[in-house]
C-alpha cells in the first residue's frame, strides 16, 4: 500500500491531489480450517469420481478416489461407501484485490 499526496497554493486558491493504491492476497479456506482435523466435515458428495447407490448401499472406486485431486476416499476400502470432493482445498475465503483511489480537492 502507497499514498501520493500533493499540494499546490497560489494567490487566487489551492488544489490537492491524492492518490492510494493498495492490494490483498486471497485467503484460501485451508489456510483457515484445519483440513486434518477430524472435526473438519467441509466435503460434498457431488466429486469428479462417480458415486453410485447399489443393493448394499453407495458404491464408489477406491482406486479413483485416491488418484483423482481434492477427494477423500470415504469408502470402506474395497468400494463400498463414496467420495467425498473436498472444496475447502480450492476455495477462497477472501479474494485478490486491488484498489486505486484518488481525491481532489480545490478552492478558488
Amino acid at each position: 500500500m502507497f499514498s501520493l499526496s500533493a499540494i499546490f497554493t497560489g494567490d487566487k486558491g489551492n488544489i490537492v491531489f491524492t492518490f492510494e493504491h493498495s492490494e490483498a492476497d486471497a485467503i484460501f479456506d485451508s489456510e483457515i480450517w484445519p483440513l486434518d482435523d477430524p472435526t473438519y466435515s467441509g466435503f460434498s458428495s457431488y466429486s469428479p469420481v462417480v458415486n453410485g447407490y447399489g443393493e448394499d448401499g453407495w458404491i464408489s472406486n477406491t482406486d479413483m478416489c485416491a488418484q483423482a485431486p481434492n477427494v477423500v476416499d470415504a469408502t470402506d476400502g474395497e468400494d463400498g461407501g463414496r467420495c467425498k470432493y473436498n472444496y475447502g482445498e480450492v476455495t477462497k475465503f477472501t479474494p485478490d484485490t486491488e484498489k486505486n483511489s484518488m481525491f481532489t480537492k480545490f478552492n478558488y
